[in-house]
């Protein structure tokens, strides 16, 4: 297998930081005053200004998508029992936030072309 990764087309970066900015004197705020975890100045900055880009009063923010996804569930009131039907094409963490939930959970197969159920 050859390794060589060059290549005659541009790269395109996915994922690159911009620090351009504030970013260091910001990150040291945090280290310095200890709010590096799940509160602080940043946090409630961030979920107010969430709040307002969507229109709405109140935004939270989770460390991960594990969590969002069980928030949605709580304020969507599903309980335990209720039924959901969703798309087989979503990760696990979708699975256990339900079963946690005690919800039943229906995986559909949908066709590629019109995803329409199958």
């Amino acid at each position: 297998m050859d390794n060589n990764l060059e290549t005659p087309l541009p790269r395109i970066v996915v994922a690159a930081p911009t620090l351009n900015g504030n970013e260091k004197r910001y990150v040291l705020e945090c280290l310095e005053t200890t709010w590096i975890s799940s509160i602080g100045r940043f946090i409630t900055e961030f979920e107010s200004a969430f709040a307002r880009f969507c229109g709405v009063e109140h935004a939270v923010a989770v460390n991960n998508g594990t969590n969002a996804l069980h928030l949605a569930l709580v304020a969507l009131g599903l309980k335990p029992g209720d039924e959901l039907q969703v798309e087989d094409v979503y990760g696990p963490a979708r699975d256990i936030e339900w079963a946690i939930a005690g919800g039943k959970l229906y995986l559909l197969q949908c066709r590629a072309v019109t995803r329409a159920g199958g």
